[in-house]
């Protein structure tokens, strides 16, 4: 879903600052950007291969001023 996004116009991006977590680990915080607007969508807890509800991707839409075409159901 996130290509679709892509295709739309969006950009798939990382903040900058990197999180340290107490374990050492980096937590770095995706999110994707309409350029053409400035408004943005935190992908927080969410991979490439994870699937999202149809009311987020509605959302998105709405936050991000695009509309993004689904999956065919076979």
């Amino acid at each position: 879903m996130l290509d679709r996004f892509v295709l739309s116009g969006c950009e798939l991006r990382i903040a900058e600052a990197t999180v340290r977590m107490p374990d050492g680990d980096c937590l770095n915080v995706r999110y994707l950007l309409n350029p053409a607007n400035g408004m943005f969508v935190p992908l927080v807890d969410l991979d490439d291969s994870d699937s999202v509800s149809e009311g987020e991707v509605a959302f998105w839409e709405r936050r991000l001023g695009v509309l993004v075409s689904r999956p065919e159901e076979t």
